[in-house]
């Protein structure tokens, strides 16, 4: 892998872990607003979801996949959460 490759690839993997991050707090924000009882808020874990594989597309794309296999998991995480938060 060339020198130019090699970083672009570090930058998008620092690009897509800062992502993460902000999915996460979007996550923690809405789980806090449901806790107290403000329902009018839109689930936000569809948009999660697609969020973690477009991410996971990426770094395969980039011959990463150890790392996709990182945000498969927030993957199944968040399609249980959708489900509970159905019920």
């Amino acid at each position: 892998m060339n020198l130019l490759k090699k970083y672009k690839v570090l930058e998008y993997f620092e690009c897509s872990s800062k992502t993460g991050e902000n999915v996460e707090k979007i996550a923690r924000d809405y789980e806090l607003a449901i806790k107290k009882n403000k329902f009018e808020i839109k689930c936000p874990y569809p948009e999660i979801i697609k969020i973690y594989e477009s991410i996971i597309q990426m770094l395969i794309d980039y011959g990463w996949n150890e790392q996709a296999m990182i945000f498969d998991e927030q993957i199944k995480f968040y399609q249980e959460k959708l489900e509970k938060d159905k019920k």
